[in-house]
């Protein structure tokens, strides 16, 4: 991924790039809870499924269920020392 940076110093990050094999998005709760959404292949890709799982878990909570109310999303990639957050998606 090669990130540009503007005239006033606001990085942007193509999110169509297509990540590294196995990376994750992951919904995590603000007491440190988290539960993994799914596999995705673009930051393009991980924002579409933070916001269907979040519509969900709202859709949920009025049926009176329980689900955990996440407080971010965010992409968890692989790399030669293991995963690493590659991005944050706030809710």
């Amino acid at each position: 991924m090669t990130p540009t940076t503007t005239t006033n110093a606001t990085l942007i990050i193509d999110e169509t790039i297509e990540l590294e094999f196995g990376s994750l998005l992951i919904a995590e709760a603000e007491d440190g809870s988290y539960e993994p959404v799914g596999m995705v292949s673009t930051i393009e890709e991980a924002r579409t499924l933070a916001a269907e799982n979040l519509h969900q878990r709202r859709s949920d909570l009025t049926k009176g269920e329980s689900p955990m109310c996440p407080d971010r999303y965010v992409i968890w990639q692989r790399g030669r020392k293991g995963y690493s957050i590659l991005e944050a998606i706030g809710v």
